[in-house]
């Protein structure tokens, strides 16, 4: 779980991860799995490398029901979800903020994920070893390390 800068208020938020390397998220979803990662990690972990319409919506019957602050994933996964939410017309829950890694977040791809989600995206860059390395801030004008 994650704690705002505020010290005194410990204010914890959830959130959802767009994931698919198999050795973090395993294939499908269990709830076992997603009351474990909730409780002791404060995320969601959604695997998006298999691509099954029944398997995405009830990861988004958990994702509403969760409603977590954050989502962060892959800019193909966040991509590739946003287009099968607009498809589909499911409705979901906003989150404050979007960060998208591992991958290159093309202009149109930033365009379809802000507008299908109504939230603003920061691109960043990482890596297993060393995890985020920059990121963007509200400029939206580079990274920073």
């Amino acid at each position: 779980m994650r704690i705002s800068d505020c010290a005194a208020c410990y204010v914890y938020y959830l959130e959802a991860v767009f994931w698919g390397a198999e050795r973090d998220i395993k294939k499908g979803l269990s709830i076992k799995g997603i009351i474990y990662n909730v409780l002791r990690n404060g995320m969601l972990p959604l695997n998006t490398f298999y691509y099954d319409s029944d398997l995405i919506i009830r990861y988004f019957l958990y994702y509403n029901f969760l409603k977590p602050k954050i989502l962060r994933g892959y800019a193909s996964s966040l991509f590739y979800m946003a287009n099968f939410i607009e498809e589909n017309n499911l409705k979901i829950h906003y989150p404050k903020a979007i960060i998208s890694s591992a991958e290159t977040l093309w202009p149109e791809m930033r365009e379809k994920i802000e507008k299908v989600f109504n939230s603003e995206i920061y691109d960043s860059y990482g890596s297993r070893e060393v995890s985020q390395i920059a990121t963007e801030c509200s400029m939206h004008d580079g990274l920073h390390v």
